[in-house]
């Protein structure tokens, strides 16, 4: 008995692997990603009682509201987009419980956890521009009618842009716990995520970017740090004025969103331009919850309810323009109801709330309040991989090791 469990890896290790599995399938393969997800919450659970779970009130309000999805199959229209839009939210009857039950990195495993989410990382952003440079100029030209070029995560530019921004964070979060050449990769990695966020210029991994230099600034600031506080604001305004001269992306990503919102202004009714059409796609989703407030179309009928929305209401709009609501809880409104969504909010104001209660609340805090730009600007939980960048840092911020003063011995 004593040699099979020597066989079994421990709880830790098998995370370290099952986070590679995870990274790599983020980048580009849906049925490790799905996989990795599955194991890496079963494995948290090693050794925990069932009868325990039912003390996380938050992640109980999470699986009222996936079980309310599933029972939406009865009043959904599309059974086949019922099935898609429930399957991508299990993860959320497992991860967010795992939560409770942190593991125990020494820092050689954290090290090693860092630098090779890092290293998988660098491998989707050298893809991702060898796109770019083949044709660099006709792409810059692109971006001012809203094109991307091409990224890992199956093309979705704002949940890999998300994902490398919140990296970025976990780096800031773990320097100190670091071996010296995890450093060094972290380190030369956080510098070549933010140079490709401004080429790549999606604006919801720069808000998240940004977002995360802002609650630095303001952490700096309340500990009266102002020379770091002057050298942040320094260092974020000059990044800024380098991007503009220097990356024709940036500059033309900046242009067409103050174009787009002018157009919006003029009243001329299209949904053409990716930030009115998430607007248009707000007002749909409310009107839409008007005539349904209490279940909702169910999760196979959103579509088809956004389109009855969309021909009341803006019949100007061409059907390839039409948006589900680019808001998670306008999606989860009109899918199931203002009832059910308000478990989904209670889940996720849950997640900061016990985070209020550990060692690191601030990354923990800092990390739930960058994530869930996501949440406001798409319908992340309706895609795998808008869940898996949410799930995976709460879970790893969770696990943050390093004491709040670590002695000088470890600092070395």
């Amino acid at each position: 008995m004593t040699k099979a469990k020597t066989l079994i890896p421990s709880r830790e290790n098998a995370a370290l692997v099952l986070t590679f599995a995870f990274v790599a399938g983020f980048l580009g393969a849906r049925a490790i990603l799905s996989i990795a997800t599955l194991l890496l919450g079963l494995n948290a659970l090693r050794g925990t009682s069932p009868r325990d779970w039912l003390r996380h009130k938050g992640w109980l309000f999470g699986v009222l509201w996936v079980a309310v999805y599933a029972v939406s199959f009865f009043w959904s229209q599309d059974k086949g987009e019922w099935g898609e839009r429930v399957q991508v939210k299990l993860p959320i009857l497992l991860l967010p419980l795992a939560m409770a039950y942190p593991l125990s990195l020494s820092r050689r495993q954290n090290s090693v956890l860092m630098s090779g989410v890092c290293l998988l990382l660098l491998s989707g952003i050298g893809f991702s521009l060898s796109f770019f440079v083949r044709d660099a100029a006709a792409i810059a030209e692109r971006y001012g009618r809203s094109f991307t070029f091409r990224t890992p995560a199956y093309d979705c530019h704002i949940c890999f842009s998300a994902f490398l921004a919140a990296a970025v964070f976990w780096i800031v979060a773990q320097w100190s716990w670091l071996l010296r050449v995890a450093r060094w990769i972290a380190g030369i990695s956080a510098i070549i995520f933010v140079i490709y966020l401004h080429i790549l210029a999606a604006k919801t991994g720069l808000v998240m970017l940004y977002g995360a230099g802002v609650l630095l600034l303001v952490r700096a600031l309340l500990r009266r740090r102002f020379a770091r506080v002057g050298l942040m604001i320094g260092g974020m305004a000059a990044l800024l004025a380098l991007a503009w001269v220097a990356l024709p992306t940036f500059r033309a990503r900046v242009g067409y969103m103050r174009w787009s919102m002018m157009e919006y202004r003029s009243g001329r009714i299209s949904a053409h331009y990716s930030d009115p059409g998430r607007v248009y796609s707000y007002r749909v989703a409310l009107a839409q919850i008007g005539q349904s407030p209490v279940v909702g179309y169910g999760a196979g009928g959103v579509e088809a309810a956004m389109t009855e929305g969309y021909v009341r209401l803006f019949p100007e709009i061409a059907p390839e323009n039409r948006l589900v609501p680019h808001n998670q809880f306008l999606a989860s409104g009109v899918a199931v109801g203002i009832p059910a969504t308000l478990a989904l909010l209670l889940w996720w104001l849950s997640v900061p709330a016990t985070a209020l209660r550990r060692p690191h609340r601030f990354y923990n805090v800092g990390i739930w309040m960058l994530v869930s730009v996501l949440l406001f600007v798409d319908p992340a939980f309706e895609v795998q991989y808008g869940m898996a960048v949410f799930l995976f840092f709460l879970y790893w911020f969770r696990n943050l090791n390093p004491p709040t003063s670590l002695p000088v011995s470890l600092r070395k």
